[in-house]
């Protein structure tokens, strides 16, 4: 199996971490993943020997606290590093290799210092190191935004600069190492003769201001066809999963909006500042025009659930075709099950006449008094979720 111990070897001692580093191998088959943790250069490489080829390698980029895989492991910043990807069909090795070396050029005629470059077996990565750069949330927006300059600065047909590569956990292919899915090696293109850290860029870093959005012409939001997504403008969410669910679908839901950028930067405002996470998916419908972004309900409604938000989508006609329904419990097993259902939907009352529904338990049946409307727990399902009764709390 083809290796290259050199360049393992020169990257590992580019990042110059202190105490730790995490290597991550990940099976592209079926989706292993597994950590190890070195604290030399002799472990490094054997780990990367005994696993290259059966595991796509790679490594964290900043040092974390011990045994740390997360952004908040990482304490300060040393290293960020620009990802040009070459996935599509239309892209170009070619190009992207023409704008590394121009990148590369750029930084040592301004005075900067060399980066590093890496051919990664289907495109490149690009890296500096920095003095150390505190994990703040404001540091983390500055690194993103500093991304998104160069990446409006390099970026041309062919290949592209992926703008999820700049949080402080990233990690990054190991060179020397094979990449499975192309079958290629990927190799140090050039490394400076004594890597150093980059002050001059670390303090251009520090200095970005952030846009703010304090200033914009607040918009009325008029009801749409998503009352969930009408809420989100407006209101601060749980992070996670608001990248992948709540930002693309709401970049679909404004994009053809003549108000997009005003309830683009509301919905910023109401995230904490933090724009690249709809910009992100704004841009990439702008780039891909005849691509396909399915607007997904189904994501909404279980993000709603998760997290515990009012339920904003009773009133959609989608609903009935995206909501899951419970299962029917069977025999014995109803007893109770009614009153979790009525509990979790808030439906307690007849909707035709306001009483209270008296519920049978041991039975799994339900009962107006007023308008002797009731049955089993079929029935009680369709007036809950089917026919869209349930009220608010």
């Amino acid at each position: 199996m083809k290796i290259n111990i050199k360049d393992i070897l020169k990257f590992y001692k580019f990042l110059n971490h202190k105490n730790e580093t995490e290597i991550r191998a990940i099976n592209p088959n079926s989706s292993k993943v597994e950590s190890h943790f070195v604290n030399c250069k002799e472990a490094f490489v054997d780990v990367c020997k005994s696993l290259n080829g059966k595991f796509n390698l790679y490594v964290g980029i900043n040092e974390r606290t011990q045994n740390g895989k997360e952004d908040k492991d990482v304490i300060v910043m040393t290293c960020v590093g620009h990802d040009i990807d070459c996935h599509n069909e239309d892209s170009s090795l070619d190009a992207a290799e023409t704008a590394v070396n121009l990148y590369k050029e750029d930084c040592i005629s301004h005075g900067g210092k060399e980066p590093l470059i890496l051919f990664s077996g289907g495109g490149y990565w690009i890296f500096h190191l920095l003095t150390p750069i505190s994990n703040t949330d404001e540091n983390k927006e500055k690194i993103k935004e500093f991304g998104r300059i160069m990446k409006n600065k390099y970026e041309k047909p062919g290949f592209e600069f992926d703008t999820k590569v700049y949080n402080p956990s990233r990690i990054a292919r190991i060179p020397g190492t094979i990449n499975i899915k192309s079958g290629k090696l990927a190799a140090i293109i050039s490394s400076p003769p004594t890597p150093k850290q980059d002050s001059d860029l670390s303090n251009k870093i520090l200095e970005i201001k952030l846009p703010t959005y304090e200033d914009f012409e607040h918009v009325d939001i008029p009801k749409g066809s998503c009352a969930f997504l009408d809420y989100c403008i407006t209101h601060k969410l749980p992070e996670g999963e608001r990248h992948e669910v709540i930002s693309r679908n709401l970049a679909l839901y404004i994009y053809d909006r003549k108000d997009r950028e005003q309830l683009r930067q509301q919905y910023i405002k109401s995230q904490g500042g933090k724009p690249l996470e709809v910009n992100t998916w704004l841009n990439s419908i702008a780039k891909n025009p005849d691509k396909k972004f399915p607007f997904s309900c189904g994501q909404l409604i279980n993000y709603q659930r998760k997290h515990k938000i009012p339920f904003q989508c009773e009133d959609c006609p989608l609903f009935k075709k995206y909501n899951k329904q419970k299962p029917v419990p069977k025999g014995w097993a109803r007893v109770l099950s009614i009153k979790k259902i009525s509990k979790e939907y808030n439906l307690y009352n007849c909707p035709k006449c306001n009483r209270l529904f008296d519920f049978k338990d041991s039975h799994g049946y339900f009962y107006c008094d007023g308008c002797k409307e009731g049955g089993g727990l079929k029935k009680f399902l369709k007036l809950c979720v089917l026919k869209s009764w349930r009220k608010k709390k």
